[in-house]
């Protein structure tokens, strides 16, 4: 009888510290694996993102990228109706199209953004958050200036927030690492 009662004590307290500890570390954890997953995949829960601009052929913003030097292909829609090709009026000029711009994925130019994917836990609650100041326009999109000039609209390009896909994540890791402790 007392073999059977030290293990269960035993297991009590790792059950304790489990909850106190192991739990939000493990939420936290795994919340922010999962929504620098997005990135990756450019959606969120399935659901794909908006295609930027610089991605579409007939857009003027056609392989933006601030400060490229690369020459824009004379079928670019910024060049139409030009009857003649693009001529560089001075040497190694700023034309601010780069063709892998139209290839890069969305909201990953650096990296930056993803990476800036933080938790903190407070007891028993976990927060995921970014402290960048423009990943909140990007998350839950809204109107921004532009170089700070003109007003435009931004698409709503979600990476954090509420997941199913995240609970089912977080639950079947919990439940794997309980059963570890009880058996």
């Amino acid at each position: 009888m007392p073999k059977e009662t030290d293990k269960i004590q035993k297991q009590l307290a790792a059950l304790q510290k489990f909850v106190k500890k192991d739990v939000p570390r493990v939420v936290g954890v795994t919340a922010k694996n999962h929504f620098q997953q997005n990135f990756l995949e450019e959606g969120f829960d399935g659901k794909k993102w908006k295609t930027p601009k610089r991605k579409d052929r007939r857009s003027a913003w056609y392989g933006f990228d601030y400060g490229a030097t690369q020459i824009p292909p004379n079928n670019h829609p910024k060049r139409k109706g030009a009857k003649r090709p693009y001529r560089a009026r001075k040497e190694n000029p700023t034309t601010n199209f780069s063709l892998v711009a139209t290839k890069n994925k969305t909201l990953t130019k650096s990296g930056t953004l993803k990476d800036s994917i933080r938790y903190k836990t407070q007891g028993s609650t976990v927060t995921i958050y970014s402290e960048l100041p423009y990943a909140k326009i990007h998350n839950e999109g809204g109107t921004t200036k532009v170089f700070g000039k003109r007003t435009t609209k931004m698409p709503k390009r979600q990476f954090i927030g509420k997941s199913k896909k995240l609970e089912q994540k977080i639950t079947k890791d919990l439940k794997k690492r309980l059963n570890k402790i009880l058996n």
